[in-house]
């Protein structure tokens, strides 16, 4: 649960600009005493890759609408949402949740559970936009390499 709160935080905060790292106590509730602290959390590969989908598939944009009826910060189609209550065997999440980040990401993260359990990142790249090509991979790619390094220039200044 502390994962996903974790990733909920880090896409809020790239929705207003901000790096994890630089959102304000109005962004992020406070840090529990049983919680690390924002600045000694480390991210997993997991974390970098949803953060790369999201900033490819909307730019972080959580009314972004794509070509396909594909809505919000993960571009989350209508049986999308169908799948992921089908997995859950109850109808929690309805079209208009696409456009909530806490929501999509939640989707996302019931979808790939179930189908992608050792979070494989090419896998999950695949599942995620069955019809997508090579070049949509190369971009998820290359947008976590580009976060990797921003991350890695912040640490050491």
């Amino acid at each position: 649960m502390k994962r996903i709160s974790f990733l909920c935080v880090c896409v809020v905060a790239l929705l207003v600009g901000l790096s994890p790292m630089e959102a304000n106590g109005d962004l992020i509730p406070p840090v529990s005493d049983e919680s690390p602290s924002p600045d000694t959390v480390t991210r997993t590969e997991w974390d970098i890759f949803l953060q790369a989908l999201v900033m490819v598939e909307s730019e972080g944009n959580p009314n972004a609408v794509g070509k396909t009826n594909d809505v919000g910060i993960l571009q989350i189609t209508p049986i999308y949402v169908k799948e992921v209550n089908r997995i859950l065997k109850e109808e929690r999440y309805t079209l208009v949740d696409r456009t909530n980040p806490d929501k999509s990401v939640e989707m996302f993260s019931v979808m790939q559970d179930y189908w992608n359990p050792d979070h494989d990142i090419e896998l999950a790249i695949h599942l995620h936009n069955p019809g997508a090509g090579d070049w949509y991979r190369k971009r998820i790619l290359s947008r976590m390499e580009t976060i990797k390094e921003e991350e890695s220039c912040q640490q050491e200044s």
